[in-house]
């Protein structure tokens, strides 16, 4: 299904929705992240592409124009999700979703409170990096998956391609990166309790929201190798990893 679907998919929702729910979203925005994702099957490089074409003077507002579109389709793909999954997997996914919620809810905001000012985005920033990887993680979880080519299943290439080391199969190459993208969550996170009182239930809520999203992985994936659910907690960690690297830089400044 292509990326202009999905939006109209959320039009569709939108005509039944309250008018306070509706995303400010322009035109612009959204078709620059359209015409980007057409074209970027993994999707990496959308991101951030309206907040990098703004100057550093309203980068939080900017920010805010490209997360406003990025939650546009978050939602439109759960909706997708939940119109064609069975009623354990919607289960799942919404349990997974209120977690991830309560996680960037509880993190972003205190990119606001060590700089009042506008730093890099401020939360608009951290949240526009949560909300568009786990787009791409659940436009994988919706798309259907070909058989004859397990190799480029959506998933991987979102993740990007994994170099086999000698006599590694592609589950253990999977594994390792998940590994080494964990270790250096850990370090930052360890750094992090120096300088920040940064609340234990953020990582719960997060972990507890990536083990429930990605397991499902395990499910549609029918592969040989079983990839998808290490390479979705790789996309998950690497993001988380970026933004609390992000949070140490600018704590350790203040």
């Amino acid at each position: 299904m292509s990326i202009a679907r999905y939006f109209w998919i959320f039009a569709i929702y939108l005509l039944s929705a309250p008018a306070s729910a509706v995303p400010q979203v322009t035109a612009e925005d959204r078709a620059t992240i359209t015409q980007c994702l057409a074209h970027d099957k993994g999707g990496e490089t959308c991101i951030g592409i309206v907040f990098d074409s703004c100057g550093l003077e309203d980068a939080k507002a900017c920010a805010g124009r490209e997360l406003a579109v990025w939650n546009e389709l978050l939602q439109a793909l759960l909706n997708i999700v939940n119109a064609s999954s069975p009623p354990a997997i919607r289960s799942a996914v919404a349990e997974a979703q209120s977690n991830w919620l309560k996680s960037r809810e509880s993190l972003c905001p205190i990119f606001d409170d060590v700089d009042p000012g506008m730093y890099n985005g401020g939360a608009n920033y951290c949240r526009l990096q949560e909300t568009s990887r786990r787009a791409l993680i659940l436009k994988c979880l919706s798309a259907s998956h070909d058989k004859k080519d397990h190799g480029e299943t959506c998933i991987e290439i979102v993740t990007g391609p994994c170099k086999l080391g000698k006599s590694e199969d592609p589950k253990a190459c999977a594994a390792r990166k998940l590994a080494d993208s964990t270790k250096s969550l850990q370090a930052t996170l360890k750094d992090l309790k120096v300088h920040s009182s940064l609340d234990s239930e953020v990582q719960s809520n997060w972990l507890k929201s990536r083990e429930g999203l990605c397991s499902l992985f395990d499910i549609i994936d029918l592969g040989m190798y079983r990839v998808g659910s290490d390479d979705c907690r790789l996309v998950e960690t690497r993001v988380r990893a970026e933004i609390l690297e992000r949070l140490l830089e600018a704590v350790s400044e203040h």
